[in-house]
């Protein structure tokens, strides 16, 4: 991992080509009077100097309907999400996996529980409002790609700068216990320290994980396994209550 340092802006890129150099598919956005952006972990990824295997794109200013149409044209669309604004796009030539294309969107609480929400996306929301539901700073960063421009409302670079992880908003962890999770395994793995509020926030939800389905739970873990030492996420898990609740026979281990 690569530390920051005063050039550490170049890591997104200072010199971006113009519309006419970008892809064909991204060009044809553009001109449909649309805005790109590069969204979420791609970007805290090449803050940090990672190679990142993520590739989610967020698209302003481009009706739905519009959007599908101008991808059909580079690829085959998979309707998958489409009822919260994301496509599947496999553009032609790509053997990899699809990329994930949205319109922003907006969610709101139904309940309490991983599942209790209500989305909506409009294409004329700016990315902004989109960055705004998001589980923590270091993931509301955006750059758009004709620009190279950095959208950063809630201060994720200087809390990378840092290493420190913080949440957007109070209620993050109450309406998505699944966050929890996702910020335990995101300390271990990008090296982060939970800051002091973020930290009770996750304790205050910590019941509200056994709403969350045993899948989403497994996929947080595997990730978790995959940092340097795993055993600062247990410690984490451990420390704000969790580990008891999803890992008992772990958590009965203590001082073993």
């Amino acid at each position: 991992m690569k530390p920051f340092g005063r050039d550490s802006h170049r890591l997104l890129g200072s010199h971006v080509p113009n519309v006419s150099h970008l892809a064909p598919r991204i060009a044809a956005l553009y001109a449909a009077g649309g805005k790109v952006y590069e969204v979420g972990g791609v970007v805290r990824d090449r803050l940090l100097g990672i190679v990142s295997k993520d590739a989610d794109l967020l698209v302003t200013g481009v009706p739905a309907a519009d959007l599908r149409k101008i991808l059909e044209g580079f690829g085959k669309v998979h309707l998958v999400g489409q009822s919260f604004g994301i496509l599947k796009f496999q553009p032609h030539g790509h053997a990899g996996e699809p990329i994930d294309i949205a319109l922003p969107r907006l969610e709101r609480s139904t309940g309490q529980g991983h599942r209790d929400f209500e989305v909506s996306f409009d294409h004329t929301l700016p990315v902004e409002t989109d960055l705004g539901r998001r589980d923590f700073t270091v993931n509301a960063v955006a750059r758009e790609m004709k620009t190279g421009e950095l959208v950063d409302p809630h201060g994720g670079r200087k809390d990378l700068e840092a290493r420190r992880l913080r949440m957007v908003f109070d209620r993050a962890f109450e309406e998505d216990p699944l966050r929890i999770l996702r910020g335990i395994q995101f300390a271990a793995r990008l090296k982060l320290v939970v800051e002091p509020a973020t930290r009770e926030a996750m304790k205050k939800a910590a019941p509200l994980v056994t709403t969350v389905s045993t899948e989403r739970i497994v996929t947080e873990l595997k990730k978790l396994l995959l940092a340097e030492k795993p055993s600062i996420g247990f410690y984490l898990m451990r420390e704000v209550g969790v580990l008891k609740l999803i890992l008992p026979e772990v958590d009965a281990l203590t001082g073993v």
